[in-house]
C-alpha cells in the first residue's frame, strides 16, 4: 500500500500517550435554597484537547456509579453519602479524589467505553464525535469504530474534526496500517469471508483517510 509507505516515514513513532479524554475536579463551590445547602464539583473535562466544564452534584455521581455497576463491578468505591455535611470542608475534600479516581477508572474500562447506552459520555456531556474518536482507541469492534471514525473527514462534520489530528488517534492509525493489524481473529471466523475482507478494505481506506485529513489540517506539531 503506497500510503503506508508514505505515512511511516514522515510519522514519528510515538510512545504511550495519556488518554484524549481527560477530566478533574478544578473547584467547588457551595450552592443554598431556602431549606438546605450543598456542594457542587466543577468537573474539567478535555475533550481531546479542548476543554469545558461541568457541574455536577454527590447525587449524579451517586447515581452515573449505580448505572454502570453492574457492567463494570470493579470501580472503585463511592464515598459514603453523609446527610446534612455536603458542604462540609472535610467531606469535599474526601470527596474530590475519589469522584475523579471512579470518572479515570470508567474511561479506560472497555465495557463502559463500549457500553450501548453511553451513560459514562452522557454524564460527560460529550458528543458523539467524541465518542467515536475514544472508542476507535479500543481493540473492541476496532473494524466497526475505524469506519465509524473515518467519517470524521467528512466536510459536513469539520467542526469535529479536530479529534483526528489528537496524537493518540494518529499513533493508532500509523499502528492499525502495519499488516493485518485490523484483522480480528474472532470476527473472522464468525463472518463470511468476503463480507469481513471488504469490511476490512474499508476500515483500511478510513485510517488512512483519517491521516490524509489530519497531516492537510493539522499544524507542525501534527506532521512532525
Amino acid at each position: 500500500n503506497r500510503y503506508r509507505i508514505v505515512f511511516i516515514s514522515i510519522m514519528a513513532p510515538a510512545g504511550d500517550l495519556p488518554l484524549p479524554l481527560q477530566i478533574q475536579i478544578t473547584a467547588t463551590e457551595e450552592r443554598s435554597s431556602m431549606l438546605k445547602s450543598w456542594s457542587v464539583y466543577l468537573l474539567e473535562v478535555n475533550d481531546f484537547g479542548r476543554k469545558f466544564i461541568l457541574e455536577k452534584r454527590f447525587d449524579d455521581f451517586n447515581q452515573l456509579h449505580a448505572d454502570l455497576k453492574e457492567i463494570e463491578p470493579g470501580m472503585p468505591p463511592l464515598p459514603e453519602k453523609k446527610f446534612m455535611a455536603s458542604t462540609d470542608a472535610s467531606v469535599v475534600a474526601e470527596r474530590k479524589p475519589a469522584f475523579e479516581k471512579i470518572l479515570r477508572y470508567l474511561l479506560r474500562s472497555d465495557a463502559v467505553v463500549h457500553e450501548k447506552g453511553q451513560t459514562l459520555f452522557k454524564f460527560l456531556e460529550l458528543p458523539t464525535a467524541a465518542v467515536v474518536a475514544f472508542r476507535y482507541l479500543f481493540k473492541t469492534q476496532r473494524i466497526s469504530a475505524a469506519r465509524q471514525c473515518g467519517k470524521l473527514t467528512d466536510p459536513k462534520l469539520e467542526k469535529e474534526a479536530y479529534r483526528l489530528g489528537h496524537p493518540a488517534v494518529l499513533k493508532t492509525c500509523l499502528r492499525l496500517l502495519e499488516e493485518g493489524a485490523l484483522k480480528d481473529p474472532d470476527q473472522e471466523a464468525k463472518a463470511d469471508a468476503a463480507a469481513f475482507a471488504a469490511a476490512v478494505g474499508e476500515a483500511e481506506t478510513a485510517v488512512v483517510e483519517m491521516l490524509r485529513f489530519a497531516l492537510a489540517s493539522g499544524n507542525e506539531a501534527t506532521r512532525q
